[in-house]
């Protein structure tokens, strides 16, 4: 019998994340997004990456994202 596997479990192929983006913000801008990221109960990579794919791909911005955008001005 083997021993119980510790930890977590592999990501699939397709769903992995390879790439990394570093971008500088200044700490009053990180706190903003820091808020928004909890505000939508993630983590701040993770709603920085839906922010920004969903950007890209030419989605209009939610009304959290236009309040952080004031927020930053």
């Amino acid at each position: 019998m083997s021993a119980p596997r510790i930890g977590r479990p592999p990501v699939p192929k397709k769903l992995a994340k390879a790439a990394l983006l570093s971008v500088r913000f200044a700490e009053g801008e990180r706190a903003a997004l820091e808020r928004a990221a909890k505000r939508d109960g993630v983590g701040l990579s993770e709603w920085a990456r839906r922010v920004l794919v969903a950007a890209a791909v030419g989605e209009p911005p939610t009304p959290e994202q236009r309040h952080v955008a004031r927020a930053l001005k």
